[in-house]
């Protein structure tokens, strides 16, 4: 039997319906206030679902997931990997859509 140290990280996975809706609206302010932070008040959470509903990404959404995973790890490390850059540059080509 292994022990929970400090640096573990636990994890509850739940059927969304069992979700409480303040803990859900809790969420999405942090992560509202958490792109206000970053773009100077220019970027929220209702831009980009306008932006995500505007866009025919719904075949490409796993590209648009990891476009957002690798902007946030720009942000919060700004000296990151040429590699990075790279993948940020695949993701969003994955993105657009094409006829």
């Amino acid at each position: 039997m292994t022990t929970l140290t400090e640096h573990d990280v636990e994890l509850a996975i739940a059927p969304l319906e069992t979700l409480l809706s303040e803990d859900l609206g809790l969420a999405a302010a942090a992560v509202n206030d958490w792109l206000h932070g970053i773009s100077g008040g220019f970027l929220d959470l209702q831009t980009l679902r306008n932006l995500g509903e505007n866009t025919p990404i719904v075949a490409n959404a796993l590209a648009a997931v990891d476009v957002l995973a690798d902007l946030i790890e720009l942000v919060e490390h700004p000296g990151s990997d040429p590699l990075l850059w790279a993948s940020l540059g695949i993701n969003l080509i994955g993105v657009v859509p094409f006829p």
